[in-house]
């Protein structure tokens, strides 16, 4: 039984993004991609919404996105990987508003250009029917394509068996990577615990002291250097958000910045920017909370995707 779905990409995150890390300077605004084929552009130095965009009406007379009201029962934009030396985002959309009662569905990827956000990849159907919609990868060639049977799926937890030599590996959830660093959600504690696992230097660094937070909760800022932690009222699903939140250093585990404001309680977390602009949208309300630092602009992926993610984000310099 096919369930509707939301967006994820990266990014955020949020989005999945193809380009590797460059300075923050060249990333101030944020695109949001959601399931109804709608583009927000935000400014994230003006801190505002400064553009919306239906991608139905800017593929031509063709209609490459079926009509429907609301969202698509498959998600029209399940992630988006963005070309940032081109200035082109890619999603992957299905042929058809409704699938054939539980069967397969088909579906062909759309390039749109920035900022015009025009249409320059039409995409055609691809020959082989999915049951699921299929990730969307990066390709040179191309800009980007359907993963196959022959692509690897991703990691959904970490091998900690060579990160601490004499101990017992810890068993684990991987909630975001980025930049060979990944969130994890250690499972088997206590209560949650959260910790972030370094690739490169074989180090696993845990979140310190009880954190009241739950696994959606906790975020991964671009290129991996820090973890933002919301509160909410209990450590378990469903669990209210109190308005507060902590940044960790992921190199220490310990919180170097905090804030509070009614905004975090009451919109839902969107996606970091590597300005450091935390968004928090809900329709046409935005509010942004500024960490006071910046980041990279490697992609935050998530290997595994709740039944409602989120709408994808991704950041460009145009």
């Amino acid at each position: 039984m096919r369930v509707r779905i939301a967006l994820w990409a990266a990014l955020a995150f949020g989005g999945a993004a193809c380009a590797h890390g460059r300075p923050a300077a060249q990333a101030r605004f944020l695109y949001q991609l959601s399931c109804d084929a709608r583009l927000d552009r935000f400014d994230t130095v003006g801190q505002k919404r400064t553009g919306t965009y239906d991608l139905t009406k800017v593929t031509g007379t063709a209609p490459l996105i079926p009509a429907v009201t609301g969202a698509l029962e498959v998600c029209l934009t399940r992630q988006a990987v963005f070309d940032a030396r081109a200035g082109v985002f890619y999603t992957v959309v299905p042929s058809q508003a409704q699938p054939p009662g539980d069967g397969p569905m088909s579906y062909r990827v759309l390039g749109f250009s920035l900022p015009a956000v025009a249409l320059v990849l039409p995409g055609a159907t691809a020959p082989v029917p999915f049951d699921a919609p299929p990730r969307l990868l990066p390709d040179p060639s191309r800009g980007a394509r359907m993963a196959g049977p022959a692509d690897a799926p991703p990691a959904l937890s970490e091998d900690l068996s060579t990160f601490a030599a004499g101990r017992p590996a810890p068993a684990n959830k991987i909630l975001e990577t980025s930049r060979r660093r990944a969130l994890l959600l250690l499972t088997g504690e206590a209560g949650p615990a959260f910790a972030v696992a370094d690739e490169s230097a074989h180090t696993l660094v845990r979140l310190q002291g009880p954190i009241a937070t739950t696994a959606d909760n906790v975020h991964l800022v671009p290129g991996g250097s820090h973890v933002l932690v919301e509160e909410t009222s209990a450590a378990r699903p469903r669990a209210t958000k109190t308005g507060r939140v902590w940044l960790y250093d992921a190199a220490t585990g310990a919180v170097v910045w905090s804030a509070t404001a009614p905004q975090i309680a009451r919109l839902p977390f969107r996606g970091i920017s590597p300005g450091g602009k935390v968004l928090y949208d809900l329709l046409d309300e935005e509010w942004f909370l500024d960490l006071g630092r910046t980041f990279t602009t490697d992609p935050v992926e998530r290997p595994l995707e709740p039944e409602f993610p989120p709408p994808a984000l991704f950041w460009s310099d145009r």
